[in-house]
C-alpha cells in the first residue's frame, strides 16, 4: 500500500472513530491526520434515509489519486492505520465499485486531489449507516 493509499484509506476510518457512538446518532465529525499526525482536513458525516452523506475538506494532501474507504473498526492509529481493520464488508462482496460481484459496503470513489492539495467533496454512500452494527438495506 502506498503512502497515498494509506492516508486516504485511513481518512474515513479516522472519521468513524468519532462517528460510531454507543447510541445512534445522525451526525458525526472528525479531524483527519496523515501518517505523521499532521492535520490534513476534516469530515462531517450525516446519516440520511438513503445512506451516509460525507462532506470532506482536505488541505495539504499530496496531489494525485487516493483510495477512499470505510473500514470495519472505528480506530485509526498512525503510522500505518492497520488498527482500522479491513474495508467494511458485512455482505462479503468483492472489492471495487466496478466489480460485477462487488462492491464492499465500504468502497468509495477514489479521491483526485489537485495541485495545491485542497479538495472539497460531498459524496453519499448508500451502503452504510452511522447506527452501530447495522447497514443500509
Amino acid at each position: 500500500m502506498t503512502p497515498k493509499q494509506v492516508l486516504a484509506g485511513a481518512l474515513l476510518a479516522a472519521s468513524l472513530a468519532a462517528a460510531w457512538p454507543a447510541t445512534a446518532a445522525d451526525k458525526a465529525s472528525a479531524l483527519l491526520k496523515d501518517t505523521n499526525g499532521n492535520a490534513v482536513g476534516k469530515i462531517e458525516l450525516t446519516d440520511t434515509p438513503k445512506g451516509v452523506l460525507m462532506r470532506l475538506e482536505l488541505t495539504g494532501v499530496p496531489a494525485g489519486e487516493h483510495a477512499f474507504h470505510v473500514h470495519e473498526i472505528g480506530k485509526c492509529e498512525p503510522p500505518d492505520f492497520k488498527s482500522a481493520g479491513a474495508h467494511f464488508n458485512p455482505d462479503s462482496h468483492k472489492h471495487g465499485l466496478m466489480n460485477a460481484q462487488g462492491p464492499h459496503a465500504g468502497d468509495m470513489p477514489n479521491l483526485h486531489v489537485p495541485e495545491g492539495g485542497k479538495l472539497s467533496l460531498e459524496v453519499l454512500n448508500p451502503m452504510v449507516t452511522l447506527r452501530c452494527g447495522t447497514g443500509v438495506a
